[in-house]
Parts: C-alpha cells; sequence; structure tokens
C-alpha cells in the first residue's frame, strides 16, 4: 500500500513494515500567455524586473498560471481571467495558437493572440514585478533570407516561437499587419 501525505510518502514493504520516506514537492503550472496585438501600437509585452526572478530583464510576454481543472480543460477561460488581473483589460478577439512545452520542458503553455478593441483600464497591476511595453512589428520581425526571424532581444525561445505563430496566425486571418 502507498500512502501519500504533504512532502511524505508512506510505503508497505514485503516485509510488512511501513517505511516513510520524504520527497521535495513539485507542482507543475500550465501557464496561459497572451499577446495583445494593437494596429497602432503593436505587440504588448513585459519587462521582468524583479531580481531574483528566473526571467529577470527578459522582455517576455505576459502569462500567468492555469488555477485549477476547469481552466486546464478550457485555457482560454484562464487566458481570460490572468489578461484582466495581470494589466486590466479584456479583449474582442481571441485566437488560441499552438501550444507548446516551456524552455525547461516542464510544464505546457497555451499562448492566445488577442486583438480588436480593449474593454478596461489597460494598466499595469503588478508594478514590483514588471513594467509594460509596447514593441512595434517592425522592432520584433525582419526577413533574412526570405525567412521571417524575430529580433534576438527576445531571448526567450518559447518567446520567439510564440510570434512567429503569432504572426502566420495574423497573415492567415488577414490582421492589420
Amino acid at each position: 500500500m502507498l500512502v501519500i501525505e504533504r512532502g511524505l510518502l508512506t510505503r508497505c514493504n514485503e516485509d510488512g513494515l511501513n517505511h516513510q520516506y520524504a520527497y521535495r514537492e513539485h507542482y507543475s503550472h500550465d501557464v496561459v500567455l497572451f499577446l495583445i496585438f494593437d494596429p497602432e501600437r503593436g505587440f504588448l509585452f513585459e519587462r521582468r524586473i524583479r531580481q531574483g526572478d528566473s526571467l529577470f530583464g527578459k522582455t517576455i510576454i505576459p502569462a500567468g498560471k492555469i488555477r485549477d481543472i476547469g481552466e486546464r480543460k478550457f485555457p482560454l477561460w484562464a487566458a481570460e481571467r490572468e489578461c484582466f488581473e495581470e494589466i486590466g483589460v479584456v479583449t474582442q478577439e481571441i485566437t488560441p495558437l499552438n501550444p507548446l512545452f516551456d524552455d525547461q520542458q516542464r510544464n505546457m503553455l497555451y499562448p492566445f493572440l488577442m486583438t480588436g478593441r480593449l474593454w478596461g483600464d489597460l494598466g499595469n497591476l503588478e508594478p514590483d514585478k514588471k513594467t509594460l511595453v509596447w514593441i512595434s512589428q517592425s522592432e520584433i520581425y525582419c526577413e533574412r533570407r526570405g525567412r521571417v526571424e524575430v529580433n534576438p532581444m527576445f531571448e526567450v525561445e518559447t518567446t520567439r516561437q510564440v510570434l512567429l505563430n503569432a504572426r502566420a496566425k495574423m497573415e492567415e486571418f488577414g490582421i492589420n499587419q
């Protein structure tokens, strides 16, 4: 028999005795990314400013954790909630992009492209963690040898992948470029 309590595993071995083993807890958190696009300003990103943050100094797509089984089944719910909690708005159009694993291959990322009108008061609701910055498409994308590439200022590989996926979706749907 196997019993798991917070941080402690109890196992009844073949000798009939219970043996307890301590283990490190690891809760993976799937994440939603909300890439907001405005034709006049470009894309909205966050720059991490908190010392000690693993993403300190990096420019990334705003994101938040999926909280429960309902949001895990419908990540769009989490994207809308997190977008409102972190920057105070919801958008008119939301397009799912291809899900992918994070750079450590531990957590699933569910990116969404958010376009159209913004409802609410756009602002940084977590000023101790990040600053918000609009970056134009011409600063993000460039063509090299007939191929579209993402500016190297985006150091996080998953951010680059999502940006390329977003560009393809925008071309597919004829979203203002």
